[in-house]
């Protein structure tokens, strides 16, 4: 008896299969790269000088009150992520708020001092009337707000906002010899981005 043939699939071409997750990781990777370079998600940010001094003000006058609002990080933590600073000032308290961090200092002679820390880049342009100048590859905004002296300091992938009753300027120096960075660079950013949106989509050999 003569066997029946077996039933054979067609062959069908892949290249529509693959064209659909291609295009997809490609858009994925445009809008987060978009996202990145565009500011959406806190990249950008422009301060907000005047809820940062009443910050200041809060945690300085009553810091056991103004941590019911905001969460405190442990000071063994709250040392890794801290700016270089002088000698004579000592960390009091750190709290994280979002994406908000308030690092409170006290000088020698026992004056308050807020360092904030928020992510991203920021337009000094954008700020009110001030005194904007640079330090090593830093540039920096200055000016009082009402009875504080506030300084705002773009650095790599942090803005950073000093809050004191006058200016701190042996801490700035400090500061701004070696600040945290975010990342490398935004080129990095960008490719780390891409790769981690691209790479679910890559099923194929």
């Amino acid at each position: 008896a003569v066997e029946a043939a077996p039933d054979i699939a067609p062959v069908v071409s892949l290249a529509p299969r693959r064209r659909v997750p291609t295009l997809a990781a490609a858009a994925a990777a445009a809008v987060i790269i978009a996202s990145v370079v565009g500011g959406v998600g806190g990249s950008t940010t422009v301060p907000a000088l005047g809820d940062l001094v009443a910050r200041h003000e809060a945690a300085a006058v009553e810091a056991e009150e103004f941590m019911a609002d905001a969460e405190e990080i442990p000071m063994d933590e709250a040392a890794t992520i801290a700016p270089v600073m002088p000698v004579d000032y000592a960390m009091q308290h750190a709290f994280i708020d979002g994406r908000l961090v308030h690092l409170l200092y006290l000088t020698a002679n026992g004056s308050p001092v807020s360092v904030f820390r928020q992510i991203g880049d920021t337009d000094l342009a954008a700020l009110p009337e001030g005194e904007v100048s640079r330090s090593g590859p830093y540039d920096m905004w200055s000016a009082h707000q009402g009875a504080s002296y506030v300084a705002v300091v773009d650095g790599s992938g942090f803005v950073w906002i000093i809050v004191s009753a006058e200016p701190a300027d042996t801490m700035m120096v400090a500061m701004m010899e070696d600040l945290p960075s975010r990342s490398p660079s935004l080129a990095d950013q960008l490719r780390d981005v891409a790769d981690a949106a691209v790479a679910p989509f890559l099923f194929w050999d």
